[in-house]
């Protein structure tokens, strides 16, 4: 089985350099990037997978209430591929690795016609002296979607900047959005993502059997007070590949927000590659997405 990816992406990501967020929305930039795409390095094909397994039916264990296992990858070219496992491709590097990767998923995610894709955004921070960065933005006929990329949940809890980080961000951009509308152009709707690589064991809730990080200083337990607390939704690095690889092995056509969009209501927290986290009264559980 060749892979879609490889047949219908280039081995190159082509992105526009908008450099501001304001930019994304009127559609201005001076010239293009180009960079090695990262998304062909862990492709779901039986060039890659170094395990010999039935694809199909690995791929039907996705989002079915348990942590995918994700296999590991022959490396091909050494010059560009460093890493056999993607969990430690995306727990070091982010703006390289994660943020990257992200950005060749999710433009293979997204179905709609036109669809544009920005990398590390200026935004103004009316309260803060620096300027904001946002790591990804994809704008549809609608919707914005910004993502504010963290290399493991570790990283994003030491650092403690990523529930000032989204919400001033999610402040800043409709601000911006609203202010583009007055001025005549279209209404969009603002939808604000954290995204987390590294080992997604980390993230399932505390009594969940996956859930590796419970016991060990509660760090789970920290995380989903904290992104309950602060309305916060998240996504793991390992749901977006699993959401690729099931589009590549099944030949089935998934749209990332159109895909958000359907599974956000209120009790909606997160997407991990068991299925979608949500709160269920005062309980957090897993609960299968149905692809299928």
């Amino acid at each position: 089985m060749e892979g879609i990816i490889g047949k219908d992406s280039s081995s190159i990501l082509t992105y526009p350099d908008y450099k501001k967020f304001v930019n994304i929305l009127i559609n201005s930039s001076s010239h293009e990037k180009d960079t090695v795409n990262p998304l062909s390095f862990f492709e779901a094909s039986p060039s890659k997978i170094e395990d010999n397994i039935n694809l199909v039916k690995y791929a039907s264990s996705f989002f079915m209430g348990r942590a995918v296992k994700i296999p590991k990858f022959r490396i091909l070219d050494k010059t560009i591929e460093k890493f056999s496992r993607f969990e430690d491709f995306t727990k070091v590097e982010e703006l390289s690795n994660i943020s990257l990767w992200s950005l060749g998923a999710l433009r293979f995610l997204s179905l709609e016609k036109g669809t544009r894709l920005g990398k590390e955004l200026e935004i103004i921070q009316t309260s803060n002296p620096r300027d904001g960065r946002l790591d990804l933005v994809i704008l549809s006929t609608e919707n914005v979607l910004i993502i504010e990329t963290k290399t493991d949940l570790s990283t994003a809890l030491s650092e403690n900047r990523f529930v000032s980080q989204v919400s001033n961000y999610t402040k800043e951009c409709q601000r911006v959005i609203d202010e583009y509308t007055k001025q005549g152009g279209p209404k969009f709707k603002l939808i604000s993502l954290l995204e987390i690589g590294g080992e997604e064991t980390d993230l399932y809730p505390v009594n969940h059997p996956d859930c590796t990080s419970g016991k060990v200083g509660k760090i789970a337990r920290i995380f989903y007070d904290t992104v309950v607390k602060h309305d916060i939704k998240f996504v793991s690095a390992n749901a977006l590949w699993a959401l690729t690889a099931y589009a590549q092995v099944k030949y089935k056509k998934i749209d990332f927000i159109s895909l958000l969009e359907k599974v956000n209501d209120g009790n909606f927290l997160g997407l991990l590659s068991g299925g979608m986290v949500c709160r269920d009264q005062d309980k957090i559980v897993v609960r299968e997405l149905g692809l299928e």
